[in-house]
């Protein structure tokens, strides 16, 4: 597997992002699907529902089956003041500010998926569904022309072809 990181990166891990090209194709199943990336950030507005899932902590270990659930995009100046070290412009907020619903430690990595389309990456958080600590996600949005030039550069025309919804 190769792995190509954003460019415009600097030393530190801030982006924490990348793209990894298999050296296999996938073959599509029930438990290995394609998902479209979201293209917009205006497709991002607090109050919309985004689903989670992961493998990560649950209780005391991690989890043995997929784990999923159901949150909400949040304002951005919401993790914004909870996080003021960690938020950046190309993040997005989301969570249930009650808590008890999160990603957690074994999560980092996976999917936030909005509109059936993947429109975050898990990144940080405190805890895991605690009260007023929702998660900070790298948004999908920011990096899509990124994504999208990295795969029309680099790879051969067989291997361009993005998940669309039709897949």
């Amino acid at each position: 597997m190769n792995t190509i990181v954003p460019p415009e990166s600097s030393n530190d891990d801030t982006y924490d992002i990348a793209l990894a090209k298999l050296t296999e194709s996938l073959q599509y199943s029930k438990s290995v699907q394609c998902i479209p990336l979201l293209s917009s950030k205006d497709a991002i507005v607090p109050g919309k529902q985004a689903y989670i899932s992961g493998f990560g902590v649950t209780e005391e270990n991690n989890a043995e089956v997929l784990k999923a659930a159901t949150i909400e995009v949040l304002p951005w100046q919401t993790c914004q003041q909870v996080y003021p070290d960690v938020m950046r412009e190309f993040m997005l907020c989301a969570g249930i500010l009650a808590g008890g619903v999160d990603s957690c430690q074994g999560d980092s990595g996976g999917p936030l998926v909005l509109d059936n389309q993947l429109a975050g990456v898990v990144f940080y958080g405190i805890g895991c569904g605690e009260p007023n600590h929702p998660g900070a996600y790298i948004s999908v949005p920011w990096f899509y022309d990124w994504i999208v030039g990295i795969v029309s550069n680099q790879l051969s025309a067989e291997e361009q072809e993005l998940c669309s919804a039709t897949q």
